[in-house]
């Protein structure tokens, strides 16, 4: 077994983990990004899901710093568009500020985020599985790692958990937080369409909605039309297939992606059938990986609660913003019991980034601490960007100190970096 030693080590690729990796890289920190995956991406591009959704309201930019730089590189690429009701808005970015919903492909974007990490000095190992995790007096001090029938030990100063699914704690014992099938939201695997016909998107939910009333969709627990445009693309990305089940057993795992991609079919067939806007379409591709929108947490020093979310409990010490808003894709219909159409932004601590019982993990993405049921305030992708920058930068400020810097210190470097906190 071969050894080796770094700064910061990332484990998980998908756009938390890339920004976490090379927010630490551009601090000067040796910097190691592993992923188990073949490209980074993460749900983005390996489970087919290039829709950046919560980048703001409509009225103020809730994400800058590495996750803007993310999108602004994509528009020099001509990769990325704005997205309404209507499909397509604008095939460029404006110079203001984003506030919209915007769209890109799997290709260009895994294209992107490695040019990026590139630049940033990121050691990257992908098709990389970590097995195990050592941990010393509240210390993480080296992972376990699996490539191809060879195993490697490799240590760091500081480690960031951007796995989705809190695995680097699992992995090292420390308490997690594991939702139940109904808590952690539906399972999907998404699919994309060629051939469609100009749709507006609220009619056709409209419609959608009132044929899923008369009992006519095939899966019934599914009551609301998800579907965009990629880029500036034809393609269709439709969200229609689910399932519930549990997203951190492999028989449960393996049971539901084939279900859902027998759902695929039965549901094109559906579309062509009673949508016009459908009837010519074919299908141009099937996600790679089931979707997961909630699996497991770590248990942090500050958890995001359903409660805090209701009052807006104020935050001391802000690192991103995540929506008020939480709930949605439940399980027997899309709006869980428990879901709140609540409008605007609250902070996201920088106490959800920290694991207890350890001095040198953060978390990133929707593996910070937060109930399941408030899992939906902080999930979406560009947030997830925030967290991710965030935890990069406090991992790279703890070395070689081996201390997690103080919040005075963090935000002082976040606010430099054009980051977005309150």
């Amino acid at each position: 077994m071969s050894f080796k030693k770094y700064d910061v080590i990332v484990v998980g690729a998908g756009v938390a983990g890339c920004c976490a990796a090379i927010a630490s890289a551009e601090m000067g920190r040796q910097t190691l990004l592993i992923e188990q995956d073949a490209c980074p991406g993460g749900v983005a591009v390996n489970c087919g899901c290039p829709s950046f959704m919560g980048f703001g309201d409509g009225q103020r930019q809730a994400v800058g710093g590495i996750g803007e730089r993310l999108l602004r590189q994509l528009d020099t690429m001509g990769a990325i568009a704005e997205i309404n009701s209507q499909r397509r808005i604008t095939s460029h970015l404006s110079e203001g500020p984003l506030t919209g919903t915007y769209t890109t492909t799997e290709p260009l974007l895994a294209l992107c985020l490695n040019r990026m990490l590139e630049k940033a000095g990121v050691e990257r190992s992908y098709y990389t599985v970590v097995t195990g995790a050592e941990i010393k007096k509240q210390s993480l001090n080296s992972i376990q790692c699996f490539c191809m029938g060879r195993t490697e030990k490799i240590s760091a100063h500081a480690f960031v958990d951007t796995t989705g699914d809190a695995i680097l704690a699992k992995l090292g014992g420390l308490p997690v937080n594991e939702g139940n099938a109904e808590e952690s939201m539906t399972k999907t695997v998404l699919f994309k369409v060629t051939g469609v016909k100009d749709f507006d998107k609220v009619l056709l939910r409209e419609k959608f909605t009132r044929l899923c009333i008369e009992k006519k969709f095939p899966f019934p627990e599914q009551d609301l039309f998800m579907g965009c445009q990629l880029g500036n693309t034809d393609e269709v990305l439709l969200n229609l297939s689910q399932i519930a089940g549990n997203a951190l057993d492999r028989e449960e795992l393996t049971r539901m992606d084939v279900a859902l991609r027998e759902q695929v079919f039965v549901i094109l067939k559906w579309l062509q059938k009673n949508f016009s806007e459908f009837t010519e379409c074919r299908l141009a591709g099937i996600a790679p990986k089931i979707g997961i929108r909630a699996g497991r947490t770590i248990d942090a020093v500050t958890m995001i609660t359903c409660a805090d979310l209701l009052r807006n409990t104020p935050v001391e010490e802000p690192v991103a913003l995540g929506r008020r808003r939480f709930g949605g894709h439940g399980i027997y219909r899309f709006c869980n019991p428990w879901d709140r159409e609540i409008s605007g932004w609250r902070g996201i601590p920088y106490g959800a980034l920290k694991a207890r019982g350890v001095n040198n993990l953060l978390a990133g993405g929707r593996a910070i601490g937060a109930e399941t049921q408030a899992l939906s305030a902080i999930r979406m992708m560009p947030c997830c960007m925030a967290t991710g920058h965030a935890a990069g930068t406090a991992a790279a400020l703890s070395v070689p100190a081996g201390v997690l810097p103080s919040y005075a210190d963090l935000r002082k470097c976040l606010l430099k970096q054009n980051a977005i906190l309150i």
